[in-house]
């Protein structure tokens, strides 16, 4: 169950990164694109203090993610 909802959490962040980009954007994620209100929709919209706060956060989530992916189906060296 632990390992589902640290994939859950990983997947859930980069749905709402994606999705802000998108709706903001029309593309991927370009800090230097955003003006202020940008800035703050997308940390608003990921529960992030600002855009750093989001890459650590991003780091986070998605290291455990991968974690618990080589957990299960191995190592991308094919160990485990």
């Amino acid at each position: 169950a632990a390992k589902g909802g640290a994939l859950q959490d990983a997947a859930r962040l980069c749905w709402s990164v994606q999705c802000a980009a998108q709706l903001l954007l029309g593309g991927s994620l370009d800090d230097e694109k955003l003006g202020e209100g940008g800035r703050r929709f997308i940390a608003r919209e990921t529960d992030a203090v600002d855009l750093e706060g989001l890459a650590e956060k991003m780091k986070q989530v998605c290291g455990v993610a991968a974690t618990v992916i080589d957990d299960v189906i191995g190592a991308a060296d094919g160990q485990g």
